[in-house]
């Protein structure tokens, strides 16, 4: 079995390398049972924002679990804000202080998104260190 582990490229290495153990030690045995707290409402699309956010986080941790929720619910709000600012364009005042919300929204969407190194800058702080797992 290939196990990976993500690094980050630094002259800390070995403190990252701690810190990483103590993390990979937390496990994911609440994001394996989809217990987010009540952090999300339970719609089908936050579900689907779920799921979606749990399959392209590398690595999720059970100390994500707030992280992720915070970012679904973000997005979701993002969407609905889209509407809005569709539904309301023939009044300026409103459609304003939707576009205002909507661009806090996704200013904090996108630093949540840093932090789990989703975009192109943050991705290439990553080193990927391939090896064996070792089986007892």
């Amino acid at each position: 079995m290939v196990k990976i582990e993500i690094k980050y490229n630094s002259v800390k290495q070995g403190k990252e390398e701690e810190l990483q153990s103590v993390f990979l030690a937390i496990g994911t045995q609440r994001l394996e049972e989809s217990d987010f707290v009540g952090l999300v409402p339970d719609t089908k699309e936050h579900e689907k924002v779920i799921n979606y956010l749990l399959d392209v986080i590398i690595n999720p941790l059970d100390s994500d679990i707030m992280s992720i929720a915070f970012l679904a619910n973000y997005l979701v709000e993002y969407k609905e804000l889209n509407s809005m600012i569709d539904d309301n364009k023939h009044d300026v005042k409103t459609y304003l202080q939707l576009i205002k919300v909507r661009n806090e929204t996704a200013s904090r969407c996108e630093k949540i998104i840093k932090e789990f190194c989703l975009t192109p800058a943050s991705r290439k702080n990553l080193m990927m260190v391939w090896g064996e797992l070792d089986e007892d």
